[in-house]
């Protein structure tokens, strides 16, 4: 928890932050070896009359890797990733909102940065991961990896329905 107090307050303009953060609840085929980098700042980007009327920003990095296996064949991987980012930070959110800001109300104390990184590792993580952009896969009568050998088995299990489609093929 980072307490934003001394920023709404108006007694400091910024308040950097850098840590480390193991992500949690994450899918069961992502797996973080090592906590992610997790550095930045929130600040004030204009100041009003009273607090509320300020303008502040949350900049956040995260920096990291973490494993899994591709999503056709099967291959261990270790995928680094970077997320840079910046967001409207509010201490509560009031009458309409611009579509064109990300805004993240952070509360007029405290704001949980652990949950919030969690959250984006999430958020940002590819829901397929490849081990190159054309990777073949397994073959999906023997199990051979496509990608290093060639598959040595029949393909005979035709649907007898689209058994006249094979001789077109057959013709190439």
């Amino acid at each position: 928890m980072i307490d934003l107090r001394p920023l709404y307050n108006g007694e400091v303009d910024k308040i950097e932050f850098s840590f480390l953060h193991m992500p949690s609840n994450t899918p069961d085929d992502i797996e973080f070896a090592n906590p992610v980098n997790v550095s930045g700042c929130f600040e004030t980007k204009a100041k009003g009359t009273k607090g509320t009327d300020s303008f502040y920003q949350l900049k956040i990095n995260l920096d990291g890797k973490y494993s899994t296996v591709c999503s056709r064949c099967a291959v261990d991987m270790e995928i680094p990733f970077t997320f840079n980012e910046v967001f409207t930070a509010v201490d509560s959110l009031a009458g309409g909102q611009n579509d064109d800001m990300t805004i993240v109300e952070t509360g007029k104390n405290g704001f949980d940065l652990k949950e919030f990184c969690n959250s984006l590792v999430l958020l940002n993580l590819p829901t397929i991961n490849l081990c190159k952009d054309d990777c073949k896969g397994l073959c999906d009568t023997c199990g051979v990896n496509l990608n290093n050998e060639k598959c040595k088995c029949t393909k005979k299990n035709i649907d007898p329905r689209l058994a006249i489609l094979q001789k077109l093929l057959d013709k190439e």
